[in-house]
């Protein structure tokens, strides 16, 4: 990733409530940033996930869209990414934690078989919300609900 990469990344994470260092990620062995376009002709980052990859466990760190690129497949299209990385790396496990509120993101890791698996009392700040953690078997003969729901043509790179 390009250092204009980087810097649209940590602008997007700031517009979209996460708080991320990116050049720390980048540095770090067991992290993965990702980022998406709606085409490979856009330049700018209109999405990116950062996950970290711990023991047999892929842990869902920051999933963002930029406001006007909501809807457009662009977080469909990471979560596949994302899936695929940890079925590459033999993870058991694909963790997250979703604002309880937020109806539209529940739904979409849901269609792709994620499931809750407990309440985090007062996990996130500002507003103050509960988060509810969701996961998903990342061999899908462990829970027989692990698929996706669809190709996209966005470009996700890491």
């Amino acid at each position: 990733m390009n250092p204009a990469e980087l810097e649209a990344v940590a602008e997007l994470a700031v517009l979209t409530g996460f708080v991320v260092d990116v050049g720390a990620e980048t540095h770090r062995p067991w992290a993965r940033l990702w980022v998406a376009r709606r085409t490979a002709a856009i330049d700018a980052v209109e999405a990116f996930a950062l996950t970290w990859l711990a023991a047999d466990e892929l842990h869902v760190i920051a999933l963002g869209t930029h406001p006007d690129c909501r809807r457009q497949g662009l977080a469909r299209s990471l979560i596949e990414r994302i899936i695929e990385d940890g079925r590459e790396h033999s993870a058991r496990l694909i963790i997250l934690e979703v604002r309880e509120s937020n109806a539209p993101a529940r739904r979409l890791y849901e269609a792709f078989g994620f499931a809750e698996s407990r309440l985090r009392r007062r996990y996130y700040q500002d507003p103050e919300e509960d988060g509810i953690e969701l996961t998903l078997a990342a061999n899908p003969s462990e829970n027989g609900r692990s698929r996706s729901p669809g190709g996209l043509d966005s470009e996700v790179s890491a």
